[in-house]
């Protein structure tokens, strides 16, 4: 498990291609003038634009007559842990890794069509709440989620106990080597 410190610290040009981390840490931002998904061609994969006609929001493509939008998750976002931030992009398979719900079903079934910059509800309810993160650095330096697990407890199979994933903080040493003479007492120091 890698700290957003640690990741930050890394040199692109040093990491080798797509190379993978995981690491505990919680959304703090979801940059919605961004937007949050994009829409695909269904017969060629190809990027489709929204068309406004007569009030109503239509998407085309440049190859293909009636194509049906297959609408896809990309959500730029701040993520944060006890080290630090860190921008990164959270594709289709890790949105629907927290949401439970696929970029079509959110964009068709919750009417989330009309404003791309305007973000769900269940969107903005999963920021704050701390996860394990499966992450690659790109050579480029771009950071990319492509999964998202729960950070749960776990279990210590030799006793009943339970070990939390979470660092604890460590108690700041003394600084003082000197004894008191407890009051009242007598003899040597």
């Amino acid at each position: 498990m890698i700290t957003l410190h640690d990741l930050s610290l890394k040199n692109p040009q040093h990491i080798q291609s797509y190379t993978n981390f995981v690491c505990l840490a919680k959304i703090k931002h979801i940059h919605k003038d961004r937007g949050w998904y994009y829409v695909l061609c269904s017969k060629c994969s190809n990027k489709l634009y929204p068309q406004q006609e007569d009030g109503l929001l239509s998407f085309v493509c440049k190859d293909d007559d009636d194509a049906t939008p297959n609408f896809k998750y990309c959500v730029n976002a701040t993520i944060t842990d006890e080290t630090g931030t860190v921008d990164v992009v959270f594709f289709n398979e890790s949105m629907y890794a927290m949401l439970n719900i696929s970029c079509n079903d959110m964009v068709t079934k919750h009417a989330h069509a009309t404003n791309l910059k305007k973000l769900p509800e269940l969107m903005t309810s999963i920021v704050d709440t701390p996860r394990l993160l499966h992450i690659t650095v790109k050579n480029d330096g771009k950071i990319v989620v492509n999964n998202v697990t729960e950070a749960t407890p776990t279990y210590d199979n030799q006793s009943t106990g339970t070990t939390s994933i979470f660092t604890p903080t460590t108690p700041t040493p003394k600084t003082t080597t000197s004894k008191r003479q407890y009051p009242g007492a007598t003899g040597p120091r």
